[in-house]
């Protein structure tokens, strides 16, 4: 059989042999810049399975931390889907859905995502066990008990300044307002509680039972769905400060969407229907906002083929770092014979594209990037 091993002849072997070589030598040749320039433009998930066999170079460039970043900055943001399926959208409404496979060995659920790595929740003899893990290689890690049995509510955050992940948690202890304590991965070997008067514990836990706060390039959002009030919380020093966002008709009750548009805070606010102003966080400590353009999607519906008196649509996802933007529609009355409509926004054009493929972000899914980060790198050993 052609491509058999066991038919070729030893002076087949050797010329393939030759051949091995000769591609080795070649690369070889490759300065660590192009070599970095191509590696950072694949995959993680295929950097792990087979581009780190290459050779042993290849697999030093590809372990070490400054790659990992920096191959994390320049991929791909898409959505990680309860059941750890991620689904990737590119510009012309592609879909690429890749199953990673649960990486836990027991029932769990995704919290949240940040810079590669996702917080979780396992249930184990009727316990609740929060983990760190990495979607891609499987890593994970368990999260030192929370100072009371009774804790809900906590999110992970990368702080680059200081190059280092950091996890908030909310506990309880009797009828008291909720607690909070903060960990810094790799330094701290206990959790820091933090000093806030009840009043505003109350005010934070309100917010986290309702969402799960962007954080974005150090900072964290805590946005109050009844009012135009945003609380920030400054990862490096560990202060919050609050802010208002911007008012425009239907004031505070008009639909409101926080998404990460590349380092900014993007918010969404529904002028009418189908018709959002965007703008984005320009200063957080300074809290100032700063409107970037309007989208009018309802123009552009008919080519979807929808009736528009029927549905309503939420931003999913900001392509190309604002570039374009991906919208769910949403029916009025539920119709399951209609499955999932996600399209895509071009802010240049004002036209939509619908997407290709078929996958369901209407239960609870994370913005994530797949990265090659390990939780191991980031915890002290005890």
């Amino acid at each position: 059989m052609a491509g058999d091993p066991s038919t070729l002849s030893n002076d087949h072997v050797l010329s393939f042999s030759k051949k091995r070589e000769e591609e080795a030598d070649s690369i070889s040749y490759l300065s660590d810049e192009i070599i970095h320039n191509i590696l950072r433009r694949i995959p993680a998930h295929i950097l792990l399975k087979t581009m780190r066999y290459v050779c042993r170079k290849w697999h030093t460039i590809i372990s070490d931390p400054e790659f990992v970043r920096a191959h994390f900055l320049r991929s791909t943001p898409g959505l990680l889907l309860q059941g750890f399926s991620f689904v990737e959208v590119d510009s012309k409404g592609n879909v690429e859905l890749t199953r990673l496979g649960d990486p836990l060995p027991f029932p769990s659920r995704v919290i949240g995502s940040c810079d590669g790595l996702v917080l979780c929740l396992g249930f184990q003899n009727g316990r609740r066990i929060y983990y760190i893990l990495n979607p891609v290689t499987k890593e994970h890690m368990t999260l030192p008990p929370a100072p009371s049995h009774d804790s809900d509510g906590l999110f992970l955050a990368y702080v680059p300044s200081l190059k280092k992940y950091k996890v908030l948690i909310m506990y309880f202890v009797g009828k008291q307002p909720p607690y909070f304590a903060i960990r810094t991965m790799g330094i701290d070997r206990a959790w820091r509680a933090m000093i806030l008067c009840p009043s505003f514990r109350s005010n934070i836990a309100l917010r986290l039972s309702y969402t799960y706060p962007s954080c974005i390039d150090g900072f964290a959002y805590f946005p109050d769905k009844n009012t135009c009030r945003l609380l920030i919380l400054d990862l490096e020093t560990e202060d919050f400060h609050g802010t208002y966002t911007p008012i425009e008709q239907g004031g505070a009750s008009c639909s409101r969407y926080f998404l990460k548009m590349g380092s900014f805070l993007s918010l969404l606010l529904e002028s009418a229907n189908f018709k959002w102003q965007v703008w984005f966080l320009k200063d957080p400590k300074a809290g100032v906002w700063e409107k970037c353009f309007d989208v009018d999607v309802g123009a552009n519906l008919d080519k979807l083929d929808v009736h528009v008196e029927c549905c309503f649509i939420v931003p999913v996802l900001w392509l190309e770092n604002g570039g374009d933007l991906l919208f769910r529609l949403k029916w009025k009355h539920k119709r399951p014979e209609m499955g999932q409509i996600h399209f895509i926004y071009h802010v240049s054009t004002g036209h939509v594209s619908r997407c290709g493929g078929d996958f369901n972000s209407s239960g609870i899914c994370r913005i994530h990037v797949n990265s090659l980060a390990t939780p191991h790198k980031f915890w002290p050993r005890s």
